[in-house]
């Protein structure tokens, strides 16, 4: 496998492409077979043997994308809002310390 897309317009020969259920779903299949796709996986029903019907794409979508950025951490935390953003970041990085976690801001 060489790349996860979810754009039609960019899919190279050997990619796999994620059709995601939208009003021009069709155009994106027939444009991502056309520029190589190996792999499409959608929720349509096709009949390709190169095309495989799943039921949540988007859970698909999260579940391969491990493969194409591996270094992602396990945990991600994200601190939102007008103060005190740094006291908290701080404060949360060295309690995932503390719990012997690795911790990054």
């Amino acid at each position: 496998m060489s790349c996860i897309r979810v754009d039609s317009r960019l899919v190279k020969n050997g990619d796999v492409f994620i059709a995601v259920s939208c009003s021009n779903v069709n155009t994106h299949i027939i444009e991502a077979l056309d520029r190589g796709a190996r792999v499409i996986f959608t929720q349509e029903y096709y009949s390709h043997p190169n095309i495989i019907r799943v039921d949540d794409i988007r859970l698909l979508e999260s579940k391969l994308s491990r493969f194409q950025y591996p270094k992602q951490p396990e945990i991600a935390i994200a601190i939102t809002g007008t103060n005190g953003k740094s006291s908290v970041c701080e404060s949360s990085t060295n309690f995932w310390r503390l719990l012997f976690k690795e911790a990054t801001l």
